[in-house]
C-alpha cells in the first residue's frame, strides 16, 4: 500500500492528547466551582441554622416546664468560645402533703417519711405538720437517705410555713447535713445553705403567724432565696455538694418552731446543650441572670424577669435576634447589620489596652546624718588631739 493510500484509509475513532487535556481542564473548573458553591452554601446554611437551634432549645425548656409542672431554664454560656446554650429542667424528687396521721406520712414516688414529735393540725392546704409550739413541742420529719435527694447539679426546695416564735438558734425547714438546707436565723431572716456557702435574706424577715411560702434554689451559677415567690437575696453559685446524710424536714437538733405544709424538693438536671459556630457571639438581656427562666405555666418566671427577653447571635457583621414574650412565645426578628457605632465599639474593644506608665522609681534611702554643731567647751577640754611627732635632732659636731 502506497503512502497516499494509507493516508486516505479510514482512521479508528479516538481523542487526541490536546482534546483530553481540554476536557480535563473544563472538568477541573466545573468541579472547583461546584466545591466552592457547596462550601459556601453549607456555611450559609450553618449560619442560618444557629438562631434556629437556639430557638429550638428555648422551646424545649418551655415545653419541659409545661409537661413536668416544674420550673425550667435555658443557660447561656457566653464566656465559652464558641458560646453554648444548655436547657435545664427541675424534676420533682420528693413531695409531702401531710394529710394522714401516724408516724409514717406518705410522699410522692412511694417515698414515705417518718414523723418524730410532730402533730397533725390544720395547714395551708388541708392538713399540715406542727413541729414546735409554745408548749415546748419539738419535732422533725426524717425523709431518709435516697440518691434522689442528692441534687448533684443543683436543686430547689420550697414549703409553706406558719412561723410561731423565734429562738436563739437556727430553725431548719429543710436540712441535709453538709449538702444543703433552708432555715430561719434568730431574727427571722431566711438563710439558704449550699455546702459551705450561704445566702441571707436580710431586711425581709418571715412574718409571724401567717402562712408564707419560702424557697431556696442553688446551682453553679447562683444561690437564690424566695419569700412568697419574690427573690429576696442572691449570691454567687457554688459547686453543689453531695452527702450521705438523711434529708430532714425540720431538724432533730434545731427544728422549725411552727407548722410546715406542702414541702417538696426538686433536682436540676441539664439537657443536651448546643454549641454555636466558631467566631459567633451570643448576647442576651436577662441580666443579672445568665439564663431564661420559665414557670410551670410555660411563661417567663416573673420572679426572675419583669418583661420580654431577647437573645442575639452575631456572626460577622450580621445579627439574628430571638425574642421571648412573657407568655413564653418565641419569635425571630429580621436579620440586621451592625451599625457604624457598634463596629467602632468592637474595633475599640479589640485594641490592646494601654497600660498606665509605671510610677517613677523612688530615690534610694540614704541614712540621715546629724548636722555638725560647734562643740561645747567641756567637750574641747576632754577631747584628745594628736600632736605631730617631734622632728629628729640634728647631729652634734665634735
Amino acid at each position: 500500500m502506497t503512502k497516499n493510500a494509507r493516508r486516505l484509509a479510514p482512521q479508528p475513532p479516538g481523542f487526541t492528547l490536546v482534546e483530553l487535556l481540554v476536557v480535563i481542564a473544563i472538568l477541573s473548573v466545573l468541579m472547583g466551582l461546584g466545591a466552592w458553591g457547596f462550601v459556601s452554601a453549607s456555611r450559609r446554611l450553618r449560619d442560618q441554622a444557629a438562631p434556629t437551634t437556639v430557638e429550638t432549645v428555648i422551646r424545649q425548656a418551655r415545653n419541659t416546664a409545661v409537661v413536668t409542672g416544674a420550673p425550667a431554664f435555658v443557660e447561656f454560656d457566653t464566656a465559652a468560645d464558641p458560646p453554648r446554650v444548655v436547657p435545664w429542667a427541675y424534676r420533682v424528687k420528693g413531695l409531702w402533703h401531710f394529710e394522714t396521721s401516724g408516724q409514717r406520712t406518705p410522699g410522692a414516688f412511694h417515698q414515705d417519711a417518718f414523723v418524730f414529735g410532730g402533730v397533725l393540725v390544720d395547714g395551708k392546704i388541708g392538713k399540715g405538720m406542727m413541729l414546735g409550739d409554745e408548749r415546748g413541742g419539738f419535732g422533725h420529719i426524717e425523709c431518709g437517705v435516697d440518691r434522689a435527694y442528692d441534687c448533684p447539679d443543683g436543686g430547689y426546695i420550697e414549703a409553706y410555713v406558719y412561723w410561731i416564735n423565734d429562738r436563739a438558734h437556727p430553725q431548719y425547714v429543710f436540712h441535709k447535713k453538709d449538702a444543703y438546707g433552708l432555715c430561719l436565723d434568730a431574727y427571722g431572716h431566711l438563710v439558704g445553705e449550699a455546702g459551705r456557702t450561704s445566702v441571707v435574706g436580710e431586711g425581709y424577715p418571715v412574718p409571724r403567724r401567717r402562712w408564707t411560702k419560702v424557697a431556696f434554689a442553688w446551682d453553679r451559677r447562683a444561690l437564690r432565696l424566695f419569700l412568697d415567690d419574690a427573690v429576696v437575696a442572691v449570691a454567687p453559685g457554688t459547686e453543689p455538694k453531695v452527702s450521705n446524710a438523711s434529708l430532714y424536714i425540720g431538724d432533730e437538733h434545731a427544728s422549725f418552731f411552727g407548722i410546715v405544709d406542702e414541702a417538696r424538693i426538686l433536682a436540676a438536671s441539664p439537657g443536651d446543650g448546643v454549641t454555636l459556630p466558631p467566631q459567633a457571639k451570643l448576647r442576651h438581656d436577662a441580666a443579672p441572670w445568665s439564663a431564661f427562666y420559665f414557670g410551670p405555666d410555660g411563661g417567663l418566671d416573673p420572679r426572675y424577669h419583669a418583661g420580654p427577653l431577647k437573645a442575639e447571635i452575631q456572626q460577622g457583621t450580621k445579627i439574628r435576634a430571638i425574642t421571648v414574650s412573657m407568655l413564653g412565645m418565641t419569635k425571630r426578628e429580621d436579620v440586621r447589620n451592625l451599625t457604624e457605632e457598634e463596629v467602632l465599639a468592637e474595633e475599640e474593644a479589640k485594641k490592646p489596652k494601654k497600660l498606665p506608665p509605671p510610677p517613677p522609681p523612688l530615690p534610694p534611702l540614704v541614712p540621715s546624718t546629724p548636722e555638725k554643731t560647734q562643740p561645747d567647751d567641756d567637750s574641747d577640754a576632754d577631747a584628745k588631739t594628736e600632736e605631730p611627732p617631734p622632728a629628729p635632732a640634728a647631729p652634734v659636731e665634735e
